[in-house]
């Protein structure tokens, strides 16, 4: 039953291409007009729509129009992320079986333009943090050499990152597209490290159960000197290459009260080799064998839109107590002020124009 589906959308997704794409002179129908079939994309993904009519026609033999069916079929069927990935990589695959890293950078950046549209959530971004971010993204792919082994890299970090493009195919040639529901209906304010192309990322890495609300049951029972973390746990690297790092369950530890362990916070399975330490205090990082001063942190917590309210409430408070602490008067005067008596009998000059005057008398003049 599933298949027969699968083949009624390739047909349907054909009967469109068809009308739209075959050339004016063609009688037999059986040429497509590349032109045609490119500028049925949107502007921003055109290296993109080249790349796959020049891959899919490729074979002299087999007429266009049929070429580009079997194409069809093939997106059709793709039911995993797997496929999707070793699909979509095969259209930048050389005779050597290598990527071809500009046809890469078109395919990703068409990836990510698609998942921008499909996605329920907007996000405040540049457009050169965003090229720059796939820039590094094609250079680690590309790092990978064969097609196999980039298809196993985006397995193991990145699964869902054709989704988006994947979607579009099937659905906006048949109208036929999913509403997605929407999560926030204001965009996602910029941030200092992540930018549209990392959040995308993020996105294709984390498991679908991330992607269900839920509500905390209540205060955790984890204790404080025992790991914790569930098997969804993940430590991702985002710069300078992405990739997760560690991944499963009990893997963060935080201790600051316990004499037995360093205190801090720890990310790793393994307690004898942590894959990330920060001291106590936020004062310094240890990565990789590598040490650092930790100079910002960037944290970001999930809540609905009451949440959200208090939050900015909570803001607010904490601004006007802070104002009001700033402006609290000295009580009496300060010549009459104990705390300069303190200053005086431990030493320290509460002012100088008295101290001058001590030594040189009340009419003299510096």
């Amino acid at each position: 039953m599933q298949s027969n589906v699968y083949k009624l959308i390739s047909h349907w997704i054909f009967a469109i291409l068809h009308t739209r794409c075959i050339t004016d002179d063609d009688t037999s129908s059986n040429a497509i007009d590349k032109n045609k079939f490119i500028n049925s994309f949107p502007s921003e993904v055109k290296g993109f729509a080249e790349c796959f009519i020049n891959q899919v026609t490729s074979q002299t033999n087999v007429p266009q129009v049929l070429a580009c069916r079997q194409a069809f079929q093939r997106i059709a069927n793709l039911s995993t992320s797997s496929a999707q990935a070793t699909f979509y990589l095969s259209l930048c695959k050389s005779h050597d079986e290598t990527l071809r890293e500009d046809d890469c950078f078109d395919l990703f950046r068409a990836a990510y333009y698609f998942y921008c549209q499909t996605s329920s959530v907007k996000i405040e971004t540049s457009k050169s943090a965003d090229e720059e971010s796939l820039k590094c993204l094609v250079a680690t792919i590309s790092l990978q050499k064969e097609c196999d082994k980039c298809v196993t890299w985006i397995d193991q970090n990145c699964p869902e990152i054709f989704s988006g493009l994947h979607l579009w195919l099937l659905g906006v040639t048949t109208s036929s597209l999913p509403k997605s529901e929407t999560i926030l209906s204001e965009s996602i304010p910029s941030s200092c490290i992540l930018n549209g192309v990392l959040w995308w990322l993020l996105s294709a890495s984390l498991p679908s159960d991330f992607s269900q609300p839920s509500k905390p049951s209540g205060p955790s029972t984890e204790g404080w000197n025992n790991p914790w973390g569930g098997q969804n746990s993940f430590f991702i690297q985002i710069s300078p290459f992405y990739k997760i790092v560690e991944e499963g369950e009990k893997m963060v530890l935080f201790n600051e009260k316990s004499r037995n362990i360093p205190k801090g916070l720890f990310i790793g399975r393994d307690r004898s080799k942590y894959s990330l330490k920060i001291t106590e205090g936020f004062q310094s990082v240890e990565h990789g064998g590598q040490s650092a001063n930790l100079l910002d942190v960037e944290v970001w917590g999930c809540g609905g839109g009451g949440a959200k309210v208090q939050q900015m409430e909570q803001k607010k408070r904490e601004k006007r107590d802070t104002e009001k602490n700033a402006k609290v008067k000295l009580p009496g005067e300060w010549d009459q002020n104990p705390d300069r008596l303190l200053l005086e009998w431990g030493g320290v000059r509460p002012s100088y124009g008295d101290q001058f005057k001590a030594d040189f008398g009340p009419d003299a003049r510096s």
